[in-house]
């Protein structure tokens, strides 16, 4: 566990100091409504030179191969009409630097490595959680100030950081056992909150949150609880979890007793599922006949999101190359095949290659390239795209 100033309580505090000599002046705290998908836009760049022997699949695919730089993307943190204005604001990364920038207010402001260097080749970035403090004149009623706080999490080729947004915009690294978070894929947002946890009429904004984020040897569980942020592995029967082609989030709540959430990920030979209610735990989906459900290329949520705080309940269709399945937990794990009308699987022919060069995902978009192949037809080339996961 990283101890770590709280970013968000110090910009409550000195709004609290410069308004002690005004006491008709109060801060509200307000959190919008949930939204399953947060706006954004991703730019992934893509480098043609690099031969197919050393990416380690077909000539088909070397046009896929992930260049150095040229990353780069818009995420929104979050938006609120407040009185008659709109009130948020947004990230932005680019290959020489990452930004935020506001509406209703504020201008741009770059954002700095916790070395205070510019946060440069940003390679994906996930919306945590979003609040607003409102600031309001208690003789006249008017609205004399807004501030949003926000968390996220980005990362670079060689690390993975928080950013605290509330005042100046902060981050800080993740890291186990001292090392550096590096070479991540991708990662989803299982759940999180920003919590008002002073108890008194002031305002102390805190993130809560968990985040499951995976590289190519491994998956790790990052936690933002109050003061400190934490990562750990996550293992299956004691070895690590690597080869993970994406997350899906079935819900969850994150609140200072606890992360509790469920979702699932698979890799090219299994199909997991990951709850972090009780202590925490991966299990395997097994078909009907007790076999491993390798090549998923899909896991698609059908139920309402898990809201936390019981055993976890939820509905999934997972789908691979040649079938597709139906698993419900409620709370026991059953899985079914979904076959036709007439009797028979349903085949979608997909295969994600095991070395995959475009890979990358955050809370509500996901992106890989994959290959159809039909016996005694052409293969094609294509990505599998998912979103609102």
């Amino acid at each position: 566990m990283k101890i770590l100033p709280n970013l968000l309580r110090l910009t409550c505090a000195t709004l609290a100091l410069s308004t002690s000599s005004r006491a008709d002046l109060i801060e509200q705290f307000t959190v919008p409504p949930s939204s399953e998908c947060t706006p954004c836009v991703w730019f992934q760049a893509l480098s043609p030179s690099m031969s197919a022997a050393t990416l380690g699949h077909s000539p088909l695919d070397a046009s896929a191969s992930a260049a150095a730089v040229g990353h780069s993307g818009v995420l929104n943190l979050g938006s609120m009409p407040i009185g008659p204005t709109l009130f948020g604001g947004w990230l932005t990364f680019t290959p020489d630097g990452t930004f935020v920038s506001y509406i209703g207010g504020g201008s741009t402001t770059e954002v700095l490595d916790p070395a205070g260097a510019p946060l440069a080749n940003v390679r994906g970035a996930v919306k945590l959680a979003e609040a607003y403090g409102v600031i309001v004149d208690t003789g006249s009623g008017s609205i004399v100030g807004v501030t949003l706080y926000a968390g996220a999490l980005l990362w670079t080729p060689t690390s993975t950081y928080l950013l605290l947004v509330g005042g100046t915009p902060t981050t800080y690294e993740f890291t186990v056992g001292g090392a550096p978070i590096a070479g991540a894929c991708g990662a989803a947002r299982l759940a999180a909150r920003v919590i008002d946890t002073d108890p008194s009429l002031g305002v102390a904004a805190t993130l809560f949150s968990g985040v499951a984020v995976y590289t190519p040897t491994k998956t790790f569980l990052l936690t933002t609880f109050g003061l400190g942020i934490g990562a750990s592995e996550i293992l299956f029967g004691g070895a690590p979890i690597g080869g993970v082609r994406g997350v899906t989030a079935m819900g969850g709540d994150a609140t200072p007793l606890g992360l509790d959430s469920g979702s699932f990920l698979w890799t090219p030979t299994k199909t997991l599922m990951l709850l972090t209610g009780g202590g925490g735990s991966v299990s395997e989906l097994l078909d009907p006949a007790g076999a491993s459900i390798a090549k998923t290329w899909g896991v698609t949520r059908q139920s309402p999101l898990y809201p936390g705080g019981g055993l976890f309940r939820g509905v999934v269709t997972v789908i691979n190359d040649s079938k597709e399945y139906l698993v419900v937990v409620s709370p026991g794990v059953s899985v079914s095949e979904i076959v036709r009308p007439t009797g028979g699987s349903l085949t979608s022919n997909v295969s994600i290659a095991a070395s995959n060069p475009l890979l990358h995902q955050a809370s509500n978009l996901s992106e890989i390239r994959a290959k159809w192949v039909r016996p005694g037809v052409p293969s094609a080339q294509g990505t599998v795209i998912g979103s609102r996961q």
